[in-house]
């Protein structure tokens, strides 16, 4: 094996180490925050407040640090953030009031929120220069790390919570010793992004594609961000809670390994158009399930709804982004979807929680999926209509 090849597996491999540790840390705090602050005293709208506070500074600090890291170098404001973020998880294991947890969460998720896209960025960097890499396929490895570690968490917090805090830093502190040490970024120069050029990417139909987007995080908040609360609802214990976060990242792998070569067979819109459609249907499903172990059976769909979904995303928002400006595109997308979206999400299902239940909560966003879904169609159908007029 030459010298160039070992290097391009090297590459391929320290990006892989950064998602899996990156994500595994993740998985240990992330998907059970909200039932920690229902089991730490705090009531249901006290914690869809918090639990809003993580997309709501993802709405904003993402797009800037995205023209940040555009600006200054991807590696050195992605290792700065991680590292501080790796230290202000551990203010969450301290015991506090709702103001305390208010602005603690406040300060983790500036330095949290930019992590998941810079790392995306910079895996489309290695790919753009190097065709062995491919996107889903090292994306892949976040979801190895998230299901392992969140499998095994059920078992570590059935009586302490707190635990996750200091495991999560753990594995940051790891991903930033590669990143030091081992990531060597493709050379590339140093781009100012003139608002000018970035006003004109953002165009009408770029706008409606992320309002789209917008509207689908809306429906997945509660089914992503509030399941843990709904397992323990219909009587899950903590361990197969544990198990049930693990499985759905489990179920992503082989689509994330396989993304390419779907969105070669059917193309990107139609994968859209796929993940949105299922979606629609998993929330239809839980709304009528009372059982765990028939929960655990319908997130076997979490590959179609969120791998394929994240692949080919990701990809449309590439294409339509320059690559200068590729991390401020990936922001904007997660700032939508993971921001906006999940704010609104969150607060509506504070809101609704209590009054009506969780499963009726998941059948009212189950609609506006549908609806969703048929935006999607529709904005893909007009796209080819206007692609077609271009050409006479």
């Amino acid at each position: 094996m030459n010298k160039t090849v070992q290097i391009k597996y090297s590459q391929q491999f320290t990006l892989s180490a950064i998602y899996f540790l990156m994500y595994a840390g993740f998985s240990t705090w992330y998907p059970i925050i909200n039932q920690y602050f229902m089991k730490i005293g705090f009531d249901s709208i006290q914690t869809s407040i918090l639990a809003s506070i993580i997309p709501a500074i993802i709405l904003v600090a993402q797009p800037m640090w995205g023209i940040a890291a555009d600006k200054m170098g991807r590696k050195l404001i992605f290792s700065s953030v991680l590292l501080i973020e790796s230290i202000f998880l551990l203010a969450f294991i301290q015991n506090g009031n709702f103001l305390y947890f208010f602005f603690a969460t406040i300060i983790l998720t500036i330095f949290y929120a930019p992590l998941g896209m810079m790392m995306d960025s910079l895996t489309l960097d290695f790919a753009e220069t190097n065709n062995k890499i491919e996107f889903g396929k090292v994306r892949m490895w976040a979801s190895v790390g998230f299901a392992i570690t969140a499998s095994l968490m059920g078992f570590f917090t059935e009586n302490n919570l707190k635990i996750v805090f200091p495991i999560a830093t753990a594995f940051h502190i790891l991903a930033w010793f590669i990143i030091i040490l081992h990531l060597q970024l493709p050379k590339q120069k140093i781009v100012h992004v003139q608002n000018g050029k970035l006003k004109s990417l953002l165009n009408r139909r770029i706008l409606i594609f992320f309002g789209l987007v917008l509207l689908l995080g809306i429906c997945t908040a509660p089914m992503y961000n509030f399941y843990s609360v709904y397992l323990d609802e219909i009587g899950a214990p903590q361990k197969i809670i544990g198990l049930a976060i693990g499985l759905r990242a489990f179920i992503e792998l082989p689509f994330f390994f396989t993304g390419n070569h779907w969105i070669r067979k059917f193309g990107m819109k139609n994968l859209i158009l796929l993940s949105a459609g299922v979606t629609c249907l998993r929330l239809f499903l839980y709304s009528f399930i009372h059982n765990p172990y028939l929960a655990l059976i319908v997130d076997t769909l979490q590959g179609i709804s969120f791998a394929l979904f994240v692949v080919a995303v990701t990809e449309y928002v590439n294409q339509k982004f320059p690559s200068q400006n590729r991390a401020t595109g990936q922001s904007l997308f997660n700032s939508s979807h993971f921001g906006a979206g999940a704010i609104i999400g969150n607060l509506l299902t504070g809101y609704l929680h209590k009054p009506i239940g969780i499963n009726a909560v998941y059948f009212i966003v189950c609609l506006l999926a549908f609806l969703t879904t048929v935006g999607f169609y529709y904005f893909f159908k007009s796209e080819k209509t206007t692609i077609q007029a271009e050409r006479f």
